[in-house]
């Protein structure tokens, strides 16, 4: 009996341990949800979050981008993106200024068709809050170093997320520093995104008030 008991046990904690990996499984996949509330926040725009490092891949900061949207609209912002071919079509006017000699200089003849996302300085933000209705206008950097000289390699993670009011004022940043962990990692990324948005609200809750 007692033999028989022990294995009634030990197939328990069996199935048990089975069922915490079938579900630690299930957790690795994840997918959610989120919609505007019926009374926002405010209106943002979102210019570019720009890489500082060419050795970092562009979607790093694409990636980032949309979390941080995700989470924003989750917590009742309204978010609009900077259309970047506004920008171009600018500098296209512009360039159609200059004399003849000079055009394909300035690049108007080069890769006519790329649409280059850059961070806004104050008179073009001013100028996009013409046109369209913000509260606030996002723009931020992704910058990812390390000390490859030295024997012990470090990494040197900092974002961040600057906040700029409709006449192009900077009126707010909410940073994000860490090191020897890597942001290409997507706990991690989603870690930082989900923290960032906390501050970016609460500094904006502050503000409201």
């Amino acid at each position: 009996m007692k033999v028989l008991r022990l294995n009634h046990i030990v197939s328990f904690f069996i199935i048990f341990l089975i069922l915490i990996c079938f579900n630690c499984k299930i957790d690795n996949y994840q997918v959610k949800s989120t919609l505007v509330s019926e009374s926002p926040q405010k209106k943002l725009m979102f210019g570019a979050m720009t890489i500082r490092d060419v050795r970092i891949p562009k979607s790093i900061a694409k990636d980032f981008q949309d979390l941080l949207v995700f989470e924003l609209i989750q917590k009742g912002f309204v978010i609009n993106f900077y259309n970047f071919n506004d920008l171009a079509k600018e500098v296209k006017i512009e360039n159609s200024k200059l004399p003849l000699n000079l055009r394909n200089a300035a690049g108007e003849f080069w890769n006519q068709n790329s649409v280059i996302e850059k961070h806004l300085v104050r008179n073009e933000i001013k100028e996009v809050s013409e046109k369209e209705s913000f509260d606030l206008f996002l723009q931020g950097t992704i910058s990812i170093q390390n000390n490859d000289l030295t024997l012990e390699r470090k990494d040197y993670n900092y974002i961040f997320l600057h906040v700029y009011s409709p006449d192009g004022n900077l009126i707010g940043m909410v940073r994000s520093t860490f090191d020897n962990k890597m942001l290409y990692e997507s706990e991690q990324m989603k870690e930082v995104v989900s923290k960032m948005a906390f501050e970016f609200q609460k500094i904006t809750s502050s503000k409201k008030q």
